[in-house]
């Protein structure tokens, strides 16, 4: 038998471009972004019939509603079908398949009874995803978290970045996106005070405006390995120092301690 390509038990993620993403019936928000790309990777139109519906053939039959002649749109019967009828058909039914290609057992049987790929995707999403109501609670802790958000004390600024993106990436995925401009001032009005420097020299020099998160980044870590290096230079010049200070520190009081015994048998010599 030829193979489909598609064996969902050699399936994981990232493996190959020719395979869907495995949902993993966790982090659905990270699944479906990815299985989207994927998709639309594969064939646009296909990601389309999952978007916007099944598009299944119809025709259109007239029907009386009493004295009221009443157009409709039914579906054709496969006798019917035209060869852009087919093609439809045939798209819908790929679209399934990349669908059916992701999901584990489990899931497999959650939406094993639908027809069209947008009822399959739907149903997943209103599983996983919540329906508006829930989705809503998500973003708004998630809005919560981002206008609280402050650096730590104790972190470094990748530690700080990376929980900052991971909000800013959830909520994206929910529908509510910041732009660069808006991440990278969140950023700068977010660190502790021993940055205030290198915030003020952004600022005033107007390079927000133009800075990218991703630049903002880079900046602020060649920054930290600079101040870091310097810190340490530092403490290494105060030990250094310490230590000199210590070193002649003992060697006057062992030059006192041998005046005070010169004095001493000085002083026995004169009352002898």
């Amino acid at each position: 038998m030829a193979s489909t390509g598609f064996n969902n038990n050699n399936t994981s993620e990232g493996n190959s471009t020719a395979r869907p993403p495995l949902f993993s019936g966790t982090n659905y928000s990270y699944w479906k972004n990815k299985m989207r790309i994927w998709i639309r990777s594969q064939d646009v139109r296909i990601w389309k019939v999952i978007e916007n519906g099944n598009h299944i053939p119809t025709k259109t039959t007239s029907a009386k509603e009493g004295e009221v002649s009443v157009s409709k749109q039914v579906p054709k019967g496969e006798d019917e079908y035209s060869d852009d009828d087919w093609k439809k058909v045939a798209m819908n039914d790929k679209a399934i398949n990349f669908i059916h290609c992701a999901l584990n057992e489990h899931d497999y049987m959650k939406i094993s009874t639908c027809e069209t790929a947008k009822e399959i995707w739907d149903k997943l999403q209103i599983t996983y995803e919540g329906i508006d109501h829930v989705k809503e609670s998500k973003v708004f802790m998630l809005v919560h978290e981002w206008e609280n958000f402050k650096m730590k004390d104790e972190e470094s600024i990748e530690e700080a970045l990376e929980r900052l993106s991971k909000i800013f990436n959830n909520l994206s995925m929910l529908g509510t996106k910041y732009n660069d401009k808006q991440i990278v001032t969140k950023v700068l009005t977010s660190l502790t005070p021993k940055w205030n420097s290198k915030v003020n020299a952004i600022v005033e020099g107007r390079l927000y405006v133009q800075l990218t998160f991703d630049q903002l980044r880079g900046n602020l870590l060649t920054y930290e390995m600079t101040m870091l290096n310097r810190q340490k230079g530092e403490e290494s010049k105060k030990k250094s120092l310490a230590l000199k200070t210590t070193s002649l520190q003992e060697e006057s009081d062992d030059n006192e301690e041998e005046g005070d015994e010169e004095f001493a048998l000085l002083f026995i010599k004169k009352i002898q």
